[in-house]
């Protein structure tokens, strides 16, 4: 695939929102973070229709470089963040950094952020060495869950793009309606 000019200056203004929000110049950092999902969707979503359509996509092949990819990195900086936080963390605190590891290593550390803090804007997560591994937590459960889509669609449909393109926009209003209805208050 020819690299495209667009999307790199798409990806240096979220790499720039994001380092301005960090540094506190802006407030909306997190739209580069939105902006990454977007184009990582974009490409993954376009190599799994060139695979279904070429009849070569693999899901545990798929999965297996994804998990290599993302794997050894998360590795390192859970023992990293393990062997710092034995040292200078206290035992409270660091139980919540043993937490982080197991999940990020396990690619749920979303769910244990929302779990255990509930408010990802809360001081408290200033704490949390390995918080901001719940962006691959989301890459990791997308990667796991729209190839399956594509694949019950190929199995079951005639036009099976364009049934996937209706299950995914399904899942994403039902995602949508479920972020904007709180459950829990």
């Amino acid at each position: 695939m020819k690299r495209n000019s667009l999307i790199d200056l798409l990806k240096g203004i979220a790499i720039i929102a994001v380092i301005l929000y960090h540094l506190g110049v802006s407030k909306f950092g997190y739209l580069g973070v939105d902006i990454f999902f977007v184009i990582s969707g974009y490409f993954v979503t376009l190599g799994l229709i060139n695979g279904f359509a070429k009849g070569n996509f693999s899901y545990w092949s798929f999965l297996n470089k994804r998990i290599a990819r993302l794997w050894l990195g998360l590795i390192i900086i859970s023992i990293v963040s393990l062997a710092l936080g034995s040292l200078v963390m206290l035992p409270a605190h660091f139980k919540i950094d043993c937490e982080s590891v197991v999940g990020s290593l396990s690619f749920t550390n979303n769910f244990v952020q929302y779990i255990t803090g509930g408010d990802y804007w809360t001081t408290d997560n200033e704490l949390k060495p390995l918080m901001h591994t719940w962006y691959l937590g989301i890459l990791m459960q997308f990667y796991l869950i729209i190839p399956l889509v594509f694949i019950v669609a190929k199995k079951y449909a005639k036009q099976w793009l364009q049934t996937a393109f209706n299950i995914l926009t399904i899942l994403s209003l039902v995602s949508l309606i479920s972020y904007m209805t709180p459950l829990m208050t």
